[in-house]
């Protein structure tokens, strides 16, 4: 009974820092937020068979804190045959608070929309590293 009172003490504690009532100057919805690394194991490039493809990004890794939230976007640039999709995967957190320093595990699927997109060959880069490619319409 100790042990699991113990434990629960533990967890409150390290969750706490999570928790911070901190008013940032300046205005803006990303005011106060700091923008961090996310620590990318592996990304997969998974093309569902259908017609027309439909493509994301599988990204297993960790995050600084426990406190900070898995975050990414992409950008597609279109070059005529091969084009190139690129993903950047980061983290944010709140730079008042005081999280347990241990890396927390992530595991998240990015859609790729490819709406209007021109036929063609892409090239798919996560964090400046190369994933894979796929032919749109497939």
């Amino acid at each position: 009974m100790k042990k699991m009172f113990l434990v629960l003490g533990l967890a409150a504690i390290a969750l706490a820092g999570c928790v911070v009532d901190a008013r940032v100057e300046g205005g803006g919805e990303d005011a106060g937020v700091l923008g961090a690394s996310a620590y990318v194991d592996k990304a997969e490039l998974v093309v569902m068979e259908s017609y027309p493809a439909k493509v994301s990004v599988h990204v297993v890794g960790s995050t600084p804190t426990p406190c900070h939230e898995f975050r990414y976007q992409y950008e597609m640039q279109i070059f005529g045959k091969t084009n190139r999709v690129d993903i950047m995967v980061y983290s944010e957190g709140d730079p008042a608070a005081l999280p347990a320093q241990v890396l927390e595990p992530f595991d998240e699927t990015i859609p790729i929309g490819l709406e209007n997109a021109p036929e063609g060959t892409y090239e798919v880069f996560v964090n400046g590293e190369l994933v894979g490619e796929f032919n749109f319409p497939g």
